[in-house]
């Protein structure tokens, strides 16, 4: 059976990763971590954390509870599932898994488009997820 190193390092090995991380939402703890880049670790840290923040915070369900009001035949509560971020060099996301996982992931632009990138990074979350269990 595979371990989720080895499917991490896999997934960041297929999307030209440069940094990853599956972090517990509920009290932020980084359950795994693989930084391939040059920033300080404290620097990745506090990366997850904000990103725990965002999928946990007040502002966000605030957020998406405003706008459900605004669409029609929604059902049931809105749960925020994923966001892409843009930067100048790179791109990140972030994805929650099993409802309690945030798995990230950070790849350079690098000539890959972000759709295919992204559509590696998903490829990857049954697997994942199995192995969270």
């Amino acid at each position: 059976m595979e371990t989720i190193e080895e499917v991490m390092e896999r997934m960041m090995e297929r999307c030209g990763a440069s940094g990853a991380a599956i972090i517990r939402i509920d009290d932020g703890e980084i359950v795994y971590l693989q930084n391939l880049s040059k920033l300080p670790i404290n620097v990745v840290s506090i990366a997850c954390q904000a990103a725990v923040e965002m999928f946990r915070g007040k502002l966000m369900n605030d957020m998406l509870n405003t706008v459900k009001r605004f669409r029609r035949g929604t059902e049931g509560p809105t749960i925020l599932e994923s966001i892409r971020f843009t930067f100048s060099n790179a791109f990140h996301w972030v994805t929650v898994v099993k409802e309690r996982y945030l798995l990230v992931l950070v790849a350079p632009k690098a000539g890959m488009s972000p759709g295919y990138v992204e559509t590696l990074f998903r490829s990857f979350l049954p697997r994942i997820a199995v192995l969270l269990e």
